[in-house]
């Protein structure tokens, strides 16, 4: 057996950790640049104000802070579900592991797996005045290089893809999937979208699904496409390709749980015959939001949890007025990207006044940013909100807004709830 074959079929006896409480952070969809990636100028401007409410001038002073979080927290692992960086900028990539270089000093390991704008993004950029300029891209390798951590402790690497399994301890095994298609290494258009597992990592997974059956270990899953459709409206490209293949197989093995993000919804779905799907909302996009997972020997625990950047404004002495009105400043760029969206879709009626224009705009933005949160809207809000002037307006003036909405506020699982599993033993 060559150096190669050995490393991608190597085995671990012995667990990482040998204890029963074990506690993982999840992030997903941080879509971080480079602060060196661009000047403040106006090709970056228009960026910011087309990246669909991405808060995008403070990532690096967010992520210090949730590093630090995370140091204060604990943690086992920091587990990020693909999507690291905003379009595939090598350069980015590098800086975020820098910033969070601070975990390995205090023995936290990063377990990363790539979305579907990380590895050979054609919009990878830098933005120089009124120019985009081409940077470097990430390659398959670029990534395992930048961030080994769960490469060099997995127990099993998939040969076919960036997947990987890791023996955590005697309970519980970590199955990170890559689900995304690359484009080509000089690769010049936009991400794919959509995702899919190849047959070959496929059978990989089940092989790895088996071993932990024999250890009597339950297998965890994490993944960045849907394997549910988390918004009857938008799924196309969120929810895996061959979604229904990888449920049967998670079901066939008593899979509880499969994590992921791509929808920056925060949300938990279960539907017959498959496991519990966690879609942790984006860090970037909805008011800093981190899972925390608890694992023990009876029970699986996951909630969501919101990043205050107090302690940190505090302790770096922050004077700046959007970082310690950070959370407002967040909901304000998400306030802006909703009503531009509204204002792209209806035009001005010349029956309404500007005022109640700016009402309709107003109102499709707190619904949006409710829907984001994974909030469930209740009977009476629901009656409320279809009862209004606004709502009517818009389902009069847009089709596609009126599906929209209407799927945004169709009953749900569990999404903000806190989720707990008892453990099959």
């Amino acid at each position: 057996m060559n150096l190669l074959s050995n490393l991608l079929h190597k085995h671990k006896d012995t667990s990482i950790y040998d204890k029963d409480n074990l506690k993982i952070i999840i992030l997903t969809d941080n879509h971080f640049l480079a602060p060196s990636l661009h000047d403040n100028g106006e090709k970056y401007e228009y960026i910011k104000m087309t990246s669909a409410g991405k808060e995008m001038d403070y990532q690096d002073v967010a992520l210090q802070a949730m590093a630090t979080k995370i140091i204060d927290l604990k943690p086992d692992a920091l587990i990020i579900t693909g999507d690291l960086t905003l379009n595939g900028e090598y350069e980015s990539l590098h800086c975020m592991k820098d910033i969070l270089s601070i975990l390995e000093d205090n023995h936290i390991p990063t377990y990363v797996i790539p979305g579907n704008h990380d590895i050979y993004s054609g919009w990878a950029r830098s933005f120089k005045g009124n120019e985009m300029l081409k940077t470097k891209l990430i390659s398959p390798h670029d990534f395992r290089k930048v961030f080994p951590d769960g490469y060099k402790q997995a127990y099993s690497l998939d040969k076919d893809s960036l997947s990987y399994a890791i023996n955590l301890n005697k309970d519980y095994q970590l199955i990170l999937l890559d689900s995304c298609i690359y484009s080509k290494e000089n690769a010049t258009k936009k991400p794919i979208i959509n995702g899919v597992l190849s047959k070959e990592t496929l059978h990989w997974l089940e092989k790895v699904l088996i071993k932990a059956k024999e250890n009597n270990q339950t297998s965890l899953v994490f993944i960045h496409h849907n394997l549910y459709k988390h918004n009857h409206y938008f799924f196309n490209g969120f929810v895996l390709d061959n979604a229904t293949v990888l449920k049967d197989l998670l079901n066939k093995y008593h899979v509880p749980m499969i994590f992921s993000g791509h929808i920056h919804i925060q949300s938990i779905k279960k539907e017959d015959n498959g496991p519990y799907e966690v879609v942790t909302g984006s860090f970037t996009t909805n008011q800093l939001s981190y899972g925390v997972l608890d694992l023990n020997t009876k029970e699986m625990s996951y909630h969501k949890e919101i990043l205050s950047l107090n302690d940190y404004n505090k302790t770096h002495h922050i004077t700046d007025e959007h970082l310690l009105q950070y959370p407002q400043y967040m909901l304000d760029i998400s306030h802006i990207s909703s009503k531009s969206l509204l204002g792209r879709t209806i035009d001005y009626d010349k029956e309404w006044s500007d005022e109640y224009y700016a009402s309709i705009k107003e109102f499709f933005a707190k619904l949006n940013d409710k829907m984001y949160d994974g909030h469930d809207f209740n009977e009476q809000e629901i009656k409320e909100i279809e009862n209004s002037e606004q709502y009517q307006s818009i389902r009069k003036r847009s089709m596609l807004l009126s599906k929209y909405l209407y799927a945004m506020l169709l009953p749900k699982d569990y999404s903000n709830k806190k989720l707990t599993i008892k453990k099959d033993i």
